[in-house]
C-alpha cells in the first residue's frame, strides 16, 4: 500500500500443458497418435470479477460487500509467459510489450525454473474511466508440439500400421494374383471352346458339301 491508499498485489499462476482448470482449455487432433508433431489450439482466459463467469453465490456475496464498500481498480497488467513454439492467433486487445523472458525471476515460483525459449506477452488494461471494477482477458495460442511424449505414442501406432499394411498389402495381392490366374483361365477356355466350335463348323460345311 502506498501513501495515497492505493495496494498493489500480483497474482501468478503456472499452468502446466497437462493441466486442466478454469484458466486453460486445450483441443488436440483426433489423429495426434499418428503424427510426429502436430498442432494444438490452447484457450486461456483470465477474469477478474467478471460476473457473467462467476457462481451466483460468488455473484451474491460481492454485491452484498459492495453495499457497504466498493473496491475499485485502477490499472490491471496481464502478462503471459509462454514458450517459444506457441502463436497468438487471437487474443482480446494487442499486447503492449513482448520480449524474452528472464528465467531467474521465476525460481522463486516455479521448482527448476521455466525451460529456456519463453517470451514474455503484456497487456495493460485500463477504461475510459479512473476506475472499474472487473477486467477479463482472453488468449487463443496454436501451439507446435513434438518432443519424446509424443514420439513415443507415435513410434509404436506407426510401426503397427505399417505392418498392417504390408500384410494387407500381400494379401491383396495374393488375392490379385488368383484373380489374375481366373480370369486368364476362363479367357484361355472360351478361346479353346471358339477354336473348337469354328473346328465343328468347318467339319460340318464338309460334309454338307460331299454330300
Amino acid at each position: 500500500m502506498d501513501a495515497d491508499g492505493q495496494v498493489y498485489f500480483a497474482l501468478r499462476f503456472y499452468l502446466d500443458r497437462n493441466s486442466t482448470g478454469p484458466l486453460l482449455y486445450q483441443i488436440r487432433p483426433l489423429g495426434r497418435d499418428f503424427q510426429g508433431a502436430y498442432e494444438a489450439i490452447e484457450c486461456i482466459g483470465f477474469h477478474f470479477n467478471d460476473k457473467l463467469k462467476l457462481p451466483p453465490s460468488i455473484d451474491r456475496k460481492i454485491q452484498n460487500d459492495e453495499e457497504n464498500e466498493k473496491v475499485n481498480i485502477a490499472t490491471s497488467r496481464f502478462s503471459a509467459i509462454l514458450p517459444i513454439n506457441s502463436d497468438i492467433s487471437s487474443c482480446s486487445f494487442p499486447w503492449c510489450k513482448n520480449d524474452l523472458l528472464d528465467q531467474t525471476d521465476w525460481y522463486d515460483y516455479v521448482s527448476g525454473g521455466l525451460r529456456n525459449s519463453m517470451i514474455s506477452y503484456q497487456w495493460k488494461f485500463t477504461r475510459q474511466e479512473e476506475v472499474f471494477s472487473d477486467c477479463s482477458t482472453f488468449l487463443k495460442l496454436r501451439t507446435r508440439l513434438t518432443g519424446p511424449k509424443v514420439l513415443q505414442h507415435y513410434i509404436p501406432n506407426i510401426f503397427v500400421v505399417s505392418i498392417l499394411g504390408n500384410m494387407t498389402a500381400l494379401i491383396m495381392g495374393a488375392l490379385v494374383i488368383k484373380l489374375a490366374a481366373l480370369v486368364m483361365s476362363v479367357i484361355v477356355g472360351a478361346i479353346a471352346l471358339f477354336f473348337l466350335y469354328s473346328v465343328f463348323e468347318m467339319i460340318q460345311i464338309i460334309i454338307n458339301t460331299k454330300s
